[in-house]
């Protein structure tokens, strides 16, 4: 059977999370709402999503919101070895703290763990005569991480 379209409200593009909640049912799901929120400017987390297929989200935080990709194969622990990361809609601030489970059926449906914070000090360098925010693939971006992984016991991811 043929699944109903959706149909697509119209994105402001002054809005970085028009996508982001154009693709979630609030009522349905316990990731945060759509807020831009106040940062500190050098926040990132990668989580672990076992959704459709089991994956890492990594999120820099810029210009209020986090900008995310998805790491299709999860990070390589190889210096030096290349792994596929697909950019996604950006996410709110407050989804550096999510972890839960997404209902099957709604958006990125599966269970999502913390898999990497760092702590306090670390440091990012972009260098690139373009912002992530412009969408370049170009942007180069690099970062120094005194933090390891987060040791916890996994409940489903």
């Amino acid at each position: 059977m043929a699944r109903p379209i959706k149909t697509k409200r119209p994105r402001s593009a002054g809005d970085p999370l028009a996508e982001y909640q154009e693709k979630r049912d609030f009522a349905r799901t316990a990731e945060p709402k759509p807020k831009r929120g106040r940062g500190h400017g050098s926040q990132f987390v990668v989580q672990k999503h076992a959704a459709r297929r089991l994956h890492y989200d990594l999120r820099l935080e810029f210009g209020r919101v986090l900008k995310s990709w998805a790491i299709t194969r999860g990070p390589s622990l190889v210096a030096g070895e290349k792994r596929l990361a697909v950019q996604t809609e950006d996410h709110p601030i407050a989804y550096l703290d999510f972890e839960g489970n997404i209902p099957r059926g709604e958006y990125g449906g599966g269970a999502m763990r913390i898999a990497l914070r760092p702590p306090a000090g670390w440091r990012r360098a972009i260098s690139s005569s373009r912002s992530p925010a412009s969408g370049s693939t170009a942007a180069g971006i690099s970062s120094a991480c005194a933090g390891g992984r987060r040791r916890r016991r996994s409940n489903g991811c």
